[in-house]
């Protein structure tokens, strides 16, 4: 009758369990790393988000001044080529892409508590 697990079922399940733990333990440094350097790139990305943010400053008074200078020509020069280019200068600053960089989330991992579960599990048939 089969109502134990062998000896050599056992070993191997605590070797294996044992071993799942130490690398448990790995990963979890890793992770911890991780997200200390995603937490440096996040601080990074703010500094780049708030350059940008200087330049879309910049962005918005160069706009402005090429309106208030054409605001201020004559119906005349509005129709000439200059106007055109003028308005084609604008537009390049008004396309310009200035949204800010999205934040990385951490690194999460899935729930490791496969060697407890293992641990868990009877060796033998309980009556």
């Amino acid at each position: 009758m089969y109502n134990k697990l062998s000896d050599q079922h056992i070993l191997e399940l605590a070797t294996a369990t044992e071993e799942m733990d130490k690398v448990q333990d790995k990963i979890f440094d890793l992770q911890n790393e991780m997200n200390e350097q995603i937490e440096q790139l996040n601080q990074q990305i703010q500094n780049y988000n708030n350059m940008l943010k200087n330049v879309n400053g910049v962005r918005r008074a160069v706009i402005t001044s090429i309106d208030d200078f054409v605001e201020g020509q004559s119906d005349a020069w509005k129709a000439s080529p200059d106007a055109e280019a003028y308005k084609n200068w604008r537009e390049c600053w008004a396309d310009l892409d200035t949204m800010p960089l999205d934040s990385v989330s951490s690194f999460e991992l899935e729930d490791m508590g496969h060697a407890q579960t293992i641990n868990e599990v009877p060796t033998s048939l309980e009556p």
